[in-house]
This record gives C-alpha cells, sequence and structure tokens, in this order.
C-alpha cells in the first residue's frame, strides 16, 4: 500500500455526512501543514517529497476518529481476511523498514581486486608476461592474490560474524484475522513480523515491539519506550482515546505507537497504518548513504596509483629511447622499459597495507571486537573526535496508572502466633505502593523516619523535606520514585483491583527509590587515555540535558560549552559550526541532528571522526562517521551499519584501536616513502647511466632479481615498531606532501649511486662492453644495499642504529636480503642472471659510500623535518 492510499472513501460520502466534514477538514489541514512546512525555517534536514508523504500520512491517521482510520487503511474491526493479507503482502513486500543485506563473499574478493594497485600490478604483470619475463610476471601475480587472500579472510570472517550478531526480524506478532465466507470468525493467529501488513489488527502487551506504526484501539495503562528513535530515555504514555492536532509534534502523538518502538507496561489493539519502507523510521533509514564517500586513507592511495600510472607510462619510453645506444634490439628495450617501470612501482603496497591492517584486525579481536571494514583501523588512528550516545537510566516495569501517577500491590505474609492451647498461621496483608513522589506522599499520613519501626505522623516539615530530597536527586540526574506501605484487612483486598483509592491512603512512607545505572568504573580511566591520544570526546545524546551533565562530570567530560537540539535549530550556518567545535555536550538531539554534528566537524573541521552508538536513532551518525562503533547488543541496524562492533562494553578497547590505527598508519607510510624514494632514486641513476655506457647498467632481468629481494626486505614491515611522538598525536593520511617528500630526499641516492658509478668508470675501468659483467654485479650489489638501508633511514627521525634500533624482524629481514644479495654473485643463480663475484676493496668502499649516505642523508632528514614540521 502506498502511503498515497490513504484516499478519500468517496463511496461513502453520501451515506455520512460527517465523514465527508472530517474528509474536508483534515484536507484543509492537510494544506496549512504543507504551507506552513513550505515558509518555516529549515536547516539541512528538509524533509523530502517521501519524508513529507509519510508524515502527512500518520497525521491524517492520528487526527481521525478510529472508524475513519479503518476506512483510511481499507480495514474493518474484524481485521483482515488471510486472503485479503496474503494479496497486500504480495503488494506491499515483506515487512523490513531498511536492507540489510550484507556484502556476498564475490563482492568482498571483488573489492579486494579493484584496489588501485592491484590494478597496477595486474597491468605490469601483464606487460612482463608479454615480454617473455614469466617469472617476474608470476611473482607479481601471487602478490596480488596473498594481498587479497589476506584481505578477503580478514572481512569475510569479520563479515560472518557480525551476521551471527545481526537479529533478524522474526519476533511473532498476535494478530487479528477473520474466516469464513458467510459468517466470519474473528481469529487470534500469530504471524511473523516480516508479514504484517497495513490494516492488520495486533494485540500487544508488555515487552513487544512495535511492528509497524499503529493507530491504537484500545489502550490499558500503556506506556512505550521511544528512544530508539528520539535517543531519550524518558517513557511516553499512550492512548486510544484521543483525537490528534496538527500542532503535537510527531514523535509526541499519544495515539500513534512507531515501528521499533518498545512496550514498557500496559496492553491493547492497534490498528497498522504503515509497514516497511512506508514507516517513519524509514525516514531515518532513507538518508543513508547509498554509497559510503572515501575516506582519507583510499584517496590517498587513489591519489599514488594516479601519480605512479602517470609516472610509468612516461618512464617506459624514456627507458626505452635512453637504451638507444645500449641496445638496438628493441625488443630487449622494451623489456628494459617496462624493468624499470616495475621497479618504480611499490609492489609490495598492497601486501604491506592488508598484513599492517590483518594485524590490527587480528589485536582487536584479542580485545573482544569484531572489525567489518579493515580501513576502518587506520581510519581509528586518525580520529580526532569521537562520539557517544547516553543511554543511562533505567525504567521499571509495573505498569502505571497514569490518573494517579502510581501503583499499588498486595503482598501477604505468614506469621506464626504462639498461644496456650497451640500455635496457628496468621496471614498478614499489605499493600505496597510506588510512583511519583508528590502522588505518593499525598496517600500518607505516616512516616517511617528512621527506619527502625518507629511510625510517626507526617507533619509538613517532613512533606518538604522529603520533597527537597527528591527535587536534589532529581537534578543529579536520577529517576525519583516514592514508596510507601499500609497493612490492610482481607476485606479490604477485593478494592484494590479496580478502585486503588480504597486502599491507597493513611499509608507509611518509607522512603525515596532512585534509580541510576552509573557509568563503568573503567569509563573515566578510558576517556582519560584517549584524551592523551589527542581524541576528543563529545556526547551526543537524545536524552535531557541535565542527565547528560551529570554523567559527563562523573566521567570527567568538561561540561562549560553545552546546548541543545532545540536551540541549534535557532543558530544560522556559521553560528551552528562554531557552537559545534565549542560545545563538548550535546543533549536532545535528533538523529538528524547527530548526522550534522559529524558532517560539521568533518567538512568544516577536516577531522576524522568516530561515533559510538547502538539505536536506531544512531544510524545516520553510525553511517557517516569515518568510523562506527557498535555493541552486540545493539539495534540490528546500529551493527549493520557499524565498522566495528564491540563485544563488551569497555571503552579500553576504543584506546586499543586508536594505538593499532596509529601504528598501521605509520607502517603503511614507512613503506610508501621508503619505497617511493629507494624506486625513484633507482630509476634516476639508471637512467643517468644508461646514457653514459654501451650497455645496460643491469640487464631486466638483474632488475627485477633486485627488486624482488628488495621487496623481501620490506616484507617485516608490519612487524616494526613506533616511536612514541606518533601515538600522542591522531595520524591522518594525506599524500598532499608525498611529492616534495620524495623530490627532497630521492636525489640524495641518485648522488651517491653516481659516487658509484664514477668509482667504477675510472678506478676499475668499468666502462666498456667487455667489463659489463662487473659493472653490473657491482651496481646491483650497491643498488640493493642501498635500498636496504633506505629502510632504517626513513623509517625513524633519529639516527638509525644509533638513537633508534628498528624492531627484531626488520632487522633479520635487512641481514638476510643484504647477505643474499652479496652471496647470489658466488652462485650458479648469480652466474645464471650474468653476476659475478666482486673484490674485497669494492666492499671496502661501499663502506665509506654508505657511511657518507647516512651523514648527509641525515643531516637532509633534519633540514626537512626543520621546515615542514613532519617526516612521516
Amino acid at each position: 500500500m502506498e502511503v498515497s492510499d490513504g484516499i478519500h472513501p468517496r463511496r461513502h460520502l453520501f451515506n455520512r455526512i460527517s465523514m465527508k466534514e472530517e474528509l474536508l477538514r483534515n484536507s484543509i489541514l492537510d494544506l496549512l501543514r504543507r504551507l506552513i512546512s513550505r515558509i518555516r525555517k529549515c536547516d539541512a534536514a528538509r524533509h523530502s517529497e517521501a519524508e513529507e508523504k509519510v508524515y502527512s500520512w500518520i497525521y491524517r491517521i492520528a487526527q481521525a476518529d478510529k472508524d475513519m482510520a479503518f476506512e483510511y487503511v481499507r480495514s474493518t474491526e474484524r481485521g483482515l481476511s488471510f486472503k485479503e493479507a496474503e494479496r497486500r503482502l504480495k503488494e506491499n513486500g515483506p515487512n523490513l523498514p531498511f536492507d540489510h543485506t550484507s556484502a556476498n563473499w564475490w563482492q568482498l574478493l571483488g573489492n579486494g581486486f579493484m584496489h588501485p594497485f592491484n590494478i597496477i600490478l595486474f597491468i605490469v604483470a601483464i606487460l612482463s608476461l608479454l615480454a617473455g619475463d614469466y617469472g617476474n610476471g608470476s611473482i607479481m601475480l601471487t602478490l596480488i592474490f596473498i594481498s587479497v587472500g589476506i584481505q578477503f579472510h580478514q572481512e569475510y570472517s569479520s563479515s560472518r560474524a557480525a551476521m551471527k550478531l545481526f537479529e533478524m526480524l522474526k519476533s511473532p506478532v498476535k494478530v487479528q484475522r477473520c474466516a469464513g465466507r458467510i459468517f466470519q470468525t474473528e481469529l487470534i493467529v500469530q504471524v511473523d513480523q516480516r508479514e504484517i501488513v497495513p490494516g492488520d489488527i495486533i494485540n500487544f502487551t508488555s515487552e513487544d515491539l512495535f511492528p509497524g506504526d499503529v493507530r491504537l484501539l484500545t489502550a490499558k495503562d500503556l506506556v512505550v519506550n521511544q528512544s530508539s528513535l528520539t535517543g531519550e530515555s524518558r517513557t511516553m504514555e499512550k492512548t486510544s482515546d484521543v483525537n490528534e492536532h496538527l500542532s503535537t509534534p510527531l514523535l509526541e502523538l499519544r495515539n500513534i505507537c512507531f515501528m521499533g518502538t518498545t512496550i514498557i507496561s500496559g496492553s491493547g489493539t492497534g490498528l497498522v497504518i504503515s509497514t516497511g519502507s512506508k514507516t517513519y523510521v524509514n525516514t531515518i533509514f532513507s538518508t543513508l548513504e547509498k554509497v559510503k564517500p572515501l575516506d582519507a586513507f583510499a584517496k590517498g592511495i587513489r591519489c599514488i596509483s594516479y601519480a605512479l600510472i602517470c609516472m610509468m607510462i612516461a618512464i617506459i619510453p624514456l627507458a626505452v629511447l635512453s637504451d638507444f645506444y645500449a641496445s638496438y634490439n628493441w625488443s630487449e628495450r622494451t623489456l628494459f622499459g617496462i624493468s624499470v617501470a616495475v621497479a618504480l612501482t611499490p609492489q609490495m603496497l598492497p601486501l604491506i597495507v592488508n598484513t599492517n591492517l590483518a594485524k590490527g584486525a587480528i589485536a582487536m579481536a584479542r580485545e573482544k571486537c569484531i572489525v567489518k571494514s579493515l580501513v576502518s583501523i587506520q581510519n581509528m588512528g586518525a580520529i580526532g573526535y569521537r562520539f557517544e550516545p547516553s543511554k543511562w537510566t533505567k525504567v521499571d516495569e509495573v505498569p502505571f496508572d497514569f490518573t494517579r501517577k502510581k501503583a499499588s500491590v498486595i503482598v501477604g505474609t505468614n506469621i506464626n502466633i504462639c498461644k496456650k492451647n497451640g500455635s496457628h498461621h496468621k496471614v498478614e496483608r499489605f499493600v505496597i505502593t510506588k510512583g511519583a513522589l508528590v502522588e505518593v506522599l499525598k496517600s500518607c499520613s505516616f512516616i517511617d523516619q528512621d527506619h527502625n519501626g518507629e511510625i510517626l505522623p507526617l507533619t509538613l516539615e517532613d512533606y518538604q523535606r522529603v520533597l527537597q530530597m527528591g527535587e536534589k536527586l532529581s537534578s543529579d540526574g536520577f529517576q525519583v520514585l516514592g514508596l510507601a506501605i499500609r497493612r490492610i484487612s482481607k476485606e479490604t483486598c477485593g478494592g484494590m483491583a479496580t478502585n486503588g483509592e480504597n486502599v491507597e491512603w493513611r499509608m507509611v512512607f518509607l522512603g525515596i527509590l532512585s534509580f541510576f545505572d552509573p557509568p563503568k568504573d573503567s569509563a573515566k580511566q578510558a576517556l582519560q587515555r584517549i584524551e592523551k591520544k589527542g581524541v576528543s570526546t563529545k556526547v551526543l545524546t537524545g536524552d535531557s540535558l541535565t542527565l547528560a551533565i551529570k554523567v559527563c562530570k562523573d566521567v570527567g567530560i568538561m561540561t562549560t560549552h553545552v546546548i541543545t537540539g532545540p536551540d541549534l535549530e535557532h543558530l544560522n550556518h556559521d553560528e551552528f559550526h562554531d557552537t559545534i567545535k565549542k560545545a563538548t555536550v550535546l543533549a536532545r538531539l535528533t538523529p538528524i541532528q547527530k548526522l550534522h554534528v559529524i558532517q560539521s566537524l568533518q567538512r568544516d573541521g577536516n577531522h576524522v571522526v568516530g561515533y559510538l552508538g547502538d539505536g536506531i536513532n544512531d544510524s545516520l551518525a553510525l553511517d557517516a562517521a569515518d568510523v562506527g562503533i557498535s555493541v552486540d547488543s545493539g539495534a540490528s541496524v546500529a551493527k549493520e551499519l557499524a565498522d566495528i562492533i564491540l563485544l563488551e562494553k569497555d571503552l579500553n578497547v576504543l584506546v586499543s584501536g586508536v594505538e593499532c590505527g596509529r601504528i598501521t598508519y605509520v607502517n603503511t607510510m614507512k613503506y610508501i616513502k621508503m619505497s617511493l624514494i629507494a624506486n625513484l632514486g633507482s630509476t634516476i641513476s639508471l637512467l643517468l647511466a644508461v646514457m653514459f655506457l654501451q650497455f645496460e647498467p643491469l640487464s631486466p632481468r638483474q632488475l627485477l632479481t633486485q627488486n624482488f629481494l628488495y621487496n623481501v626486505g620490506q616484507i617485516a614491515i608490519p612487524w616494526d615498531k613506533m616511536e612514541e611522538e606518533y601515538a600522542k598525536l591522531p595520524q591522518r593520511w594525506s599524500s598532499k606532501g608525498l611529492p616534495l617528500f620524495m623530490l627532497w630526499n630521492g636525489p640524495i641516492c641518485s648522488v651517491f649511486d653516481t659516487a658509484n658509478f664514477l668509482f667504477l668508470w675510472f678506478y676499475y675501468g668499468a666502462n666498456r662492453p667487455s667489463e659489463s659483467r662487473f659493472f653490473q654485479s657491482a651496481w646491483f650489489v650497491e643498488g640493493l644495499l642501498m635500498q636496504t638501508l633506505i629502510i632504517h633511514m626513513i623509517r625513524t627521525e633519529k639516527i638509525p642504529f644509533v638513537q633508534d634500533m628498528a624492531s627484531g624482524p626488520v632487522l633479520s629481514s635487512t641481514i638476510v636480503v643484504s647477505t643474499a644479495g652479496i652471496a647470489i654473485t658466488f652462485t650458479p643463480i648469480g652466474k645464471f642472471l650474468g653476476l659475478t663475484h666482486l673484490p674485497p676493496l669494492y666492499y671496502g668502499f661501499l663502506v665509506i659510500l654508505f657511511l657518507g649516505y647516512f651523514i648527509v642523508g641525515h643531516v637532509v632528514k633534519r633540514a626537512y623535518i626543520m621546515v615542514f614540521k613532519k617526516w612521516l
């Protein structure tokens, strides 16, 4: 049923004049409402046409009487027939407010292959295979499959774990259906929530969940929790005996209950007016981004990929032309050009990045977290703001009478009385009343002042003292109830069922019940640790400002700048963003306002934002945040939209997540920068050398072998340690400084490669084709050792091997690769590659060369840090 299907029942106009007047009045009110909505000041939360239809439909039903409501949804007081319900189910589809389908395994696999660097590697691998270099082409394809396999394994495992937590909407609903053709019989049947259709009459009781938007038909002491929509912990009384007005806020309509809200107490029946995508809750989901925009991490990777593609396109023809004098064979020159392009490409980047992210995901899994999106690990390290919705207040489950604002129960106790003629049992009956403090005090004439069993008359002074105590507790964020008791006789028990006033008088006031679910002891400590990491915490809640301030003070969050949702609505664009930057507590927010707060910091503040929430009202914020975090006990949609799911409610896990994210960022940037510098320096040196030599400084096979060994030496980078300076502040991905970083540091390698070239040319005379084997061997060893040492030069701001030492795995890989590069010249493999062993004197020269590189490189590094205030 479309929302617009609430048509005017024209076939009844001639028989029901009052109905015509009702329709006319509703039409006029609808027109006025739309007119008001057009001239009302709106921010970014302006309603779409589809949302206006939903709101208009709900208001139309809320203003109509019950008979008119049945007419609007084309139903009867008996309910729908089974055949009609089946037809409407086919027409409207399953009663699901949002698409909760997770990515299939082939989608996850495809997303992994479509990584920009994987595409580059694939193109280079194909070019290598076409050029006849099957070995290196196969190696690059293997690297792609390993990288994709790591990412797929982590994300698919997390996706399956998350699906186990995702609550499918299968709760049964009691529905009134009619059966029979001539004599229709009303039946109460249980159907799956997904099979509820507009026009159904449902029966509900305490703890049930409304399966759609419902117009109440009957309601007895009905109390509903709408926190999933509003974020407010307070409950709301609902009643069927009222026709609402257009001026009533939508979520305060007393005769309408919304899909996803919970019945705290009471019972009743209701007419389903909207299901699935036509419910109010769907207006929240409709705002969700269909495709989440790229974050800074993905944008940075894409930017680097495009830059490398451009460089490869330029390098290949340049290398081919530079090799003109060294080789007159176009096939060999083309293979040399492709080999140079391969050497320029950081082939291990997808593997290094995914290994870093997977390592972080495994570390967070030990902290009882499910990481659904690996990229969120890196974003955790970049978070500058973190938000928390607040839901702390407990709600009692005993139904209230809202006329009296209190409830009473009768209890009986057995007392063993001993007498001379024997003992017998006597049953004592008491009525215990709880409710609003003022109302309970009105029923009391006595007070148990010292709780020692001595009952005293309730004086005016006692009355005022108790009220002041209740007000103080309320201002501190407590929910306050009064408690009283009275002994009654057996004869007066009957009146209790129908009229509580028969027994709720001359009672003894026992005290105040105050409810408050305090934050965990670890919360304050965790927030302090997060703050030391440079992450600012803001609280976004639908609860009252008083309660929010109370809890924030308890956990150490500053409450100097606070504001409420209604106050935000009156601010213009600039005032809004200035207020958001300063405010630490934002209370009484709608889901749309939470979304706007996050977008304000992302767009105008240029911050990476994390959001922790577990309700339907948090869905927009979770979707918009760079890192959405939920808990396993949260609403289904919250877990579906979250990037990370906490299996335990412990904020210390977030601290671990931030640390993992920053380690991932630093180690990834280490690889990118050291790889680009080493590859750029090597490429420049090759192009310069080939212009002066009558042979290739390195054959394609030697060049690709050198590149392969260098890549092997970088495998251990994800296990490198991070300097404390990088753990203190958010580390946001940015590729803007990479070109300048390369131009500043890259040529240094070429300078010392040139020194090596001159030493070989003038000292050994290795400038003739007959000496090409010796020259290529020396160039191979020097280039490999230079690239390997660059790892240690780039990985730290300090002096490598002196002020800072790499982790064990990185040192081990350096030693293994360096040893392999030297040893290969003495092996049959080296002979196959065209290499020969080198004299000891040359290795002595390399020691001096590398010492010079370390000194000059460190001076240039310090100059770069002084100018740009940052290294990695």
